[in-house]
């Protein structure tokens, strides 16, 4: 009995362990947070929080279409994100669900913001504002979105190639 509850204590703590190391990748986009320990626990950059993030993102990458950086009146650097009319439906379709609660936002397996939804979209837009990102960081955040959609567009175009081909020769 000892022995089970010392390799199930292990398992447990060795998958945990591994989601907030990032083994299990997550994509670039929105989450939903979970209070369920069975979804993916990750750490909020710079900080000390945990948050359990729900298995996919509920707002895709391909849904961002534009991306700004802006100062804001309480002099705060902001990312501006512009969604999509599906990326808006997403989003509002989010807050029938997690009205007065967190949100996620993870770029490249990092969760960099917990906003809390408190309200609809105006014009599909969104955006980062935690206060301690300088422009410096949002630059980097913003390129490296940007680069993943790029990377995203390419392997796309690579697939609907080879489909294609594929198609073709049949």
């Amino acid at each position: 009995m000892k022995a089970r509850l010392t390799i199930f204590l292990f398992l447990t703590l060795t998958s945990i362990s591994f989601a907030q190391t990032g083994r299990f990748k997550l994509k670039t986009g929105w989450y939903q947070i979970s209070a369920k320990p069975n979804a993916y626990p990750r750490k909020l950059d710079g900080t000390g929080d945990f948050y359990f993030l729900e298995g996919g993102p509920s707002i895709l990458l391909s849904e961002i279409t534009e991306l700004n950086i802006y100062k804001n009146s309480y002099d705060i650097y902001c990312l501006q994100m512009k969604l999509d009319s599906a990326g808006q439906l997403s989003w509002n379709k989010l807050l029938q669900v997690e009205k007065d609660n967190k949100l996620a936002f993870v770029v490249k397996n990092r969760l960099l913001y917990c906003p809390y939804v408190n309200g609809q979209i105006v014009e599909g837009l969104i955006e980062i504002n935690r206060g301690d990102f300088n422009i410096k960081k949002l630059k980097k955040i913003k390129k490296t979105i940007l680069d993943e959609k790029k990377e995203d567009e390419r392997k796309l175009k690579e697939m609907m190639k080879k489909a294609m081909k594929e198609g073709k020769a049949k």
